[in-house]
Parts: C-alpha cells; sequence; structure tokens
C-alpha cells in the first residue's frame, strides 16, 4: 500500500462532505482511525480496505494507487473504463428507452428478416411533434430516392 491511501481516503471522504467521525461511525471504525489512515501514519487493513472501497464506490485498486481510474468496472481485456464510459454504462443500465435505442443501433448489423432489405434511420427529435428521437425502418430503395431528391427549404419536405 502506498503513502497515497491516506490522500485518497480524505479527498473522497471530503467530496462526501462528511468528518471523520461521520466516516469513522459508518465504517464502524474509530475517528482516530480515520484520522491515521488519512495521515499516512498507518494503513487499512484488508476489511478497512473493502469497507472504505464499498462505501465510497471505488476500486481497492484505485485506493492502493495501482490506477489512477476509480471505476470499480473492468473490462473483459483487463483495462478500467474510462469515467465517460462509466457514465455511459450507468445511463443504459438506469434509462430504459436509451437502453433500447443502444440496443437497436448494436443491431444495425443485422438485417431484418422481411425480403426487402431495411435500413435502420434515426430521426431526430422535433419541437413541433414533441417526439423524442428515435430509430424508425426505412427500405433501402426509398432511402437511396430520398438521398437522390434535390434539396429544399420547405422543412415538411
Amino acid at each position: 500500500m502506498g503513502d497515497q491511501i491516506g490522500n485518497k481516503i480524505k479527498h473522497l471522504r471530503m467530496k462526501a462532505g462528511m468528518t471523520q467521525a461521520q466516516l469513522a461511525i459508518v465504517l464502524k471504525l474509530s475517528p482516530s482511525t480515520i484520522g491515521m489512515y488519512e495521515q499516512n501514519r498507518r494503513e487499512p487493513d484488508l476489511i478497512s480496505l473493502i469497507k472504505l472501497a464499498r462505501y465510497f464506490q471505488v476500486s481497492t485498486d484505485y485506493l492502493l494507487g495501482i490506477t489512477e481510474n476509480p471505476s470499480t468496472q473492468a473490462m473483459a481485456c483487463g483495462q478500467s473504463l474510462t469515467e465517460t464510459e462509466q457514465l455511459l454504462l450507468e445511463s443504459y443500465r438506469r434509462n430504459a428507452d436509451l437502453r433500447r435505442t443502444i440496443d437497436l443501433v448494436l443491431t444495425l448489423n443485422s438485417p431484418p428478416p422481411e425480403q426487402e432489405e431495411q435500413l435502420h434511420v434515426f430521426e431526430a427529435a422535433s419541437s413541433a411533434d414533441h417526439h423524442p428521437p428515435q430509430f424508425s425502418h426505412i427500405s433501402k430503395k426509398k432511402w437511396e430516392r430520398i438521398l437522390e431528391a434535390p434539396e429544399t427549404d420547405d422543412p415538411l419536405l
């Protein structure tokens, strides 16, 4: 365990708006133990390290200074998720509409079983009809005709 662990514990505690006494109560430790950790005069034992990581929702690798990424999620190839990837994953898990849209995007390479080849087309949100953005199906032939059509300033076309 590196000398950074105390600094990380203090940073996480302060970010959470907690006092050493409040953190001590949550983790069932003494306030002086938390103080010693933060001053790098004492290192947490394995159980305390796990409690800290779980409470602050960071990895033990982050607390130990093995990685600078606090994410508890790891990719299959052994790399940690970036902050943006973690936010996307959390949003995906919480938002059913977003999950359906992403699942649909992931199936774009799988053609539907219909006879005529279909394309997935993203329809942007419109303030006039108050509909959220969504995907719809369109035949490949119709899409090609749209692309070949002359441009117009008419918003209805």
